[in-house]
């Protein structure tokens, strides 16, 4: 069950980090944090709930716009496709720290 983490500086100098726990294809755990801000705060549970179970493929930008329209949440500071870049990256790093384990095995 490989993770990863990275972190995303915006236009307009905000901090967007994500944390994901991937397993058979699919995301299993998603944290998002950073210097934006979400309205209301709690949303941002709601949000990670939604995206896990994605597929790596999924068109996470668009799943999270969804998600904050549903909710009635408003991003400030961030945009739905930062907070995807921010988790694409972090998925690429669990794939990298997977590699590096199954070569230390061989």
């Amino acid at each position: 069950m490989p993770s990863g983490m990275a972190e995303l500086k915006v236009p307009g100098g905000k901090l967007v980090r994500a944390e994901v726990r991937v397993e058979g294809g699919r995301m299993a755990e998603v944290k998002v944090t950073g210097d934006f801000f979400l309205y209301p705060e709690e949303a941002i549970f709601e949000l990670e709930s939604s995206l896990k179970g994605l597929g790596l493929d999924s068109d996470l930008a668009q799943a999270i716009e969804l998600r904050l329209s549903q909710l009635g949440a408003q991003l400030l500071g961030a945009s739905p496709k930062d907070l995807a870049e921010a988790i694409k990256r972090a998925v690429e790093a669990a794939a990298a720290s997977l590699k590096r384990a199954e070569a230390r095995r061989d």
